[in-house]
């Protein structure tokens, strides 16, 4: 029974711990904006971005290790008001 337990305890942390992947689009999303997708995500986790102008600056990713890969026909449009990506980091 205590076996039991522990087996299902063990189980539940290793599922939150999972990454996820993150899906930014201009509809039916649950981020349209890359920022709030970076803002929410945690290391390890993935940002897809769909396909569509994504018209947002200076998107800042403070110490965190994230893959972020776009659909083809996604564009960040920094509209020169900055970067499109601004990262700080170490051990880069």
């Amino acid at each position: 029974m205590d076996f039991l337990f522990v087996a299902i305890i063990c189980l539940a942390n290793f599922s939150y711990a999972q990454p996820k992947t993150i899906k930014v689009c201009k509809e039916y999303c649950e981020f349209s904006s890359i920022q709030k997708a970076v803002d929410n995500a945690k290391a390890g986790d993935s940002i897809f971005i769909k396909k569509g102008v994504y018209k947002e600056s200076n998107i800042f990713i403070n110490k965190k290790s994230l893959y972020i890969f776009g659909e083809k026909g996604s564009v960040v449009d920094a509209n020169h008001k900055g970067y499109g990506f601004k990262i700080e980091a170490t051990d880069f």
